[in-house]
C-alpha cells in the first residue's frame, strides 16, 4: 500500500535546483514556514550530501532560493494565469512551470527590466516553495512532459507582456464554446468532481485495488514509461496518482495533460468543454 506520507520525488528535485545553481532550505510538513535556524540570509543546503540528509525521506517541504538571474513569476489566480498564457507567443510558454495550489509558477532566466510595474495579481520571487511541497494537503505538481522541464533565457521579454493592455482581454472560450467564467478556483474544483481519477486513469491502464477490502488505494501499470511490474498508484479519496518509478505524480488535470500531450492550461479547457451545462 501507498503511503501517502513519503514522496521520493523530493531528493530528486532538491538535486535538480542544486544543479540549476540554487540552494535550498526545508520547510516544515504541510507549510511555508522554515525549519528553524535555516533562511535566505541565515543557513541554506548548497550540498548534494546535505540535501539528501533533509529530502530524501519526504519529510520536509522543499524551498528554493533562485540562483542569479532565475526567477519566478507567481501568480496567484488560475484565471490570470492562463489569461497571461494566452497572449504570449507559444515558444514562451515552453518553460518549467508548477501548478501551485491557487495558480501557477512559471520560471524564467533573464534581467529584470529597469522600473518593472507589474499587474495586480503577478509576483516576481526569488524566494519559492516548490514541487513535490504540500500546503494544507494541496500539492504543488510540475507539469513535467517534454520541453516543460527546462528553464531558458529570454532576457526582459518576458517581462513586458506582463502589462495591463495584454491582460485586459476576456477569457478564451473552451473548445465546446463554453466560455471559461468561473473562478480557477471553481472550474478546477467542478473538473475534478465530474471526472473521478480512477475513471479517467482507468481509461488508459487497467487498475485493481492494492490489496483485497480497501477501497481507496488501486495500482496498475504506469502508461508514461515501459512498465512491467505495477509502479501506478491512484488515491482515491484525495484524487491523486502517482509512480513509483517515474516519481510523476499529480491529479486529474495533470494525468489528462500528460497522457494528450497538453499544457495544463490546455487541459483545463478541454475538461471544461465537457463538463455539464449548468
Amino acid at each position: 500500500m501507498v503511503n501517502p506520507n513519503y514522496n521520493p520525488n523530493f531528493y530528486a528535485c532538491a538535486r535538480i535546483w542544486l544543479k540549476r545553481g540554487c540552494s535550498l532550505i526545508p520547510c516544515q510538513p504541510n507549510s511555508k514556514y522554515q525549519v528553524r535556524g535555516f533562511g535566505p540570509v541565515r543557513k541554506t543546503i548548497t550540498t548534494d550530501a546535505q540535501a539528501q540528509q533533509y529530502f530524501s525521506q519526504g519529510a520536509y517541504n522543499l524551498a528554493v532560493v533562485l540562483a542569479k538571474t532565475l526567477y519566478c513569476l507567481d501568480f496567484d489566480d488560475w484565471q490570470l494565469f492562463t489569461t497571461w498564457s494566452d497572449t504570449i507567443p507559444a515558444e514562451l510558454q515552453t518553460t518549467y512551470t508548477e501548478i501551485t495550489p491557487r495558480g501557477a509558477h512559471v520560471f524564467y532566466r533573464g534581467d529584470l527590466p529597469a522600473n518593472l510595474s507589474l499587474i495586480r495579481g503577478v509576483e516576481i520571487k526569488r524566494l519559492v516553495l516548490v514541487a513535490p511541497s504540500v500546503v494544507s494537503g494541496r500539492r504543488y505538481v510540475d507539469l513535467g512532459y517534454p520541453g516543460f522541464l527546462e528553464i531558458p533565457d529570454y532576457k526582459t521579454l518576458i517581462f513586458s507582456l506582463l502589462s495591463d493592455k495584454n491582460l485586459s482581454q476576456p477569457a478564451p472560450s473552451s473548445p465546446a464554446g463554453q466560455a471559461v467564467k468561473s473562478s480557477s478556483n471553481d472550474l478546477v474544483s467542478r473538473i475534478k468532481a465530474s471526472f473521478p481519477i480512477h475513471e479517467v486513469v482507468a481509461k488508459y491502464t487497467d487498475l485493481h485495488p492494492s490489496r483485497a477490502g480497501d477501497p481507496r488505494w488501486w495500482v496498475g501499470l504506469c502508461p508514461f514509461h515501459s512498465d512491467h511490474k505495477p509502479s501506478l498508484w491512484v488515491d482515491i479519496e484525495r484524487g491523486l496518482w502517482g509512480c513509483h518509478s517515474c516519481g510523476i505524480n499529480g491529479d486529474v488535470i495533470n494525468f489528462y495533460a500528460r497522457e494528450h500531450k497538453l499544457t495544463l492550461q490546455g487541459a483545463i479547457r478541454e475538461l471544461a468543454g465537457r463538463l455539464p451545462r449548468v
